[in-house]
């Protein structure tokens, strides 16, 4: 009974330890950018720009939903989008492909989006 003791307690200390790592917390953050779509002019199609000054994020898949709906109640200038919007989201880790020129494709980081609203400039 004494050695079970002795085995069980540090395998027990290790199965409540294990799982502390194992979760990430997600880091929401809020900014104001533009949601943009200049596809038509050889630019990329839609993506964030603004949130950081050398980088631009795409919406993940289950966050489309929020674009959609933004994209009812805005119209295009000559088939190119620039809305400026406020956005609370968190990096999903991830790189999304997105078509930019003539059939090109850029990687770049992916968001989960929360919160997506159009803003007065």
């Amino acid at each position: 009974m004494k050695y079970l003791l002795i085995l069980a307690f540090p395998l027990s200390c290790l199965l409540l330890n294990c799982d502390r790592n194992t979760y990430t917390e997600v880091q929401e953050v809020k900014a104001d950018a533009y949601l943009v779509n200049s596809l038509a002019a050889d630019g990329c199609s839609w993506h964030f720009e603004g949130i950081d000054s050398e980088k631009i994020y795409a919406a993940s898949d289950a966050s489309q939903g929020k674009i959609d709906a933004l994209l009812r109640s805005v119209s295009s200038e000559n088939g190119m989008y620039r809305i400026p919007v406020t956005v609370e989201y968190a990096l999903t880790g991830s790189k999304k492909a997105i078509e930019c020129g003539w059939g090109k494709k850029a990687e770049v980081d992916e968001i989960n989006i929360y919160v997506l609203m159009t803003r007065k400039e």
